[in-house]
C-alpha cells in the first residue's frame, strides 16, 4: 500500500487510515480457483461492510488486484423501486469469493470498488443474485463523435448522442454511467462535472456516511 502514494496529501492520509483501521488479524483467504486466491481484509470504517481486498496469485504470490470494496444490502432498481435484503451480512470475505465465482446466490444490493487512493472505479448491483446493472465514470470531451451502428438491420442512436455538445473545448465533462440489465439493456447517464485542468478529475469517494460524494481530485496523474 506504501507503494500506491501519490503526490496528493489528502490520498496518502487515506492510505494510512486505511493501513490503521485494517483488522489484519481477521484476514480471510479463500480460494477462488487454482490459480488464484482471494484476500479480504475488514476494515472499520463506516456501517457499510468495508474491507480490503486483493486477487493474489496462487503460484508466484504477487497481488493482481488490490483495492477496497464496500457491501450494501440495499439496491434501487430500473423503474425506481428499492429492495433490500431480508438478513445482514455475516461474511463479506464470502460475499466477495462468490462475486468473483459469479455466484451470488441471494444476495441483493450492491458492490462497489474504490482503488487505495480512495478513487471510485465501479459499482454492481443485485437483486436476488442477478447482476440488474453495472456503473462506471467515463469522461468526454468535447470532440467526443458517438459511434453509428446497425441492430438486426435497425440504425441505433447512441446513449451518448449529444454529450460534447455543450462541453468547453479542451475541457472533459464526467459522467455517471449506469448500463441497466433488470428490465431491458439500457443505458443511463448523470452529468457530475467538467473540468479543464487535465490533472484533475471527477470522481465518487467512500465516506463514513452512506451518502454519495463527488469530488473534484486533482494529483492523481
Amino acid at each position: 500500500m506504501e507503494g500506491q502514494k501519490i503526490g496528493n496529501a489528502s490520498s496518502n492520509t487515506f492510505i494510512d487510515s486505511l493501513e490503521n483501521m485494517a483488522s489484519w488479524h481477521n484476514l480471510s483467504i479463500l480460494s477462488i480457483n487454482n490459480m488464484e486466491d482471494l484476500v479480504y481484509v475488514p476494515v472499520k470504517y463506516n456501517s457499510n461492510k468495508t474491507g480490503l481486498t486483493f486477487i493474489i496469485n496462487s503460484k508466484n504470490l504477487h497481488v493482481e488486484i488490490g483495492y477496497l470494496s464496500e457491501i450494501s444490502t440495499s439496491v434501487e432498481t430500473q423503474k425506481g423501486l428499492q429492495l433490500k435484503m431480508a438478513g445482514q451480512i455475516k461474511d463479506p470475505a464470502l460475499i466477495m469469493d462468490q462475486f468473483y465465482r459469479y455466484k451470488l446466490n441471494d444476495f441483493t444490493g450492491n458492490i462497489v470498488g474504490y482503488d487505495i487512493t480512495n478513487k471510485f472505479l465501479w459499482e454492481m448491483g443485485y437483486a436476488n443474485g442477478t447482476n440488474i446493472y453495472m456503473k462506471k465514470i467515463i469522461k468526454f470531451s468535447s470532440d467526443y463523435k458517438p459511434p453509428v451502428y446497425i441492430e438486426n438491420g435497425v440504425l441505433k442512436t447512441s446513449p451518448f448522442e449529444g454529450v460534447a455538445k455543450n462541453i468547453t473545448s479542451g475541457c472533459l465533462a464526467y459522467y455517471l454511467v449506469t448500463y441497466w440489465e433488470d428490465m431491458e439493456a439500457s443505458v443511463s447517464i448523470k452529468y457530475l462535472n467538467q473540468i479543464c485542468d487535465h490533472n484533475c478529475e471527477v470522481t465518487k469517494v467512500i465516506s463514513k456516511d452512506k451518502a454519495s460524494h463527488f469530488i473534484k481530485f486533482c494529483g492523481s496523474h
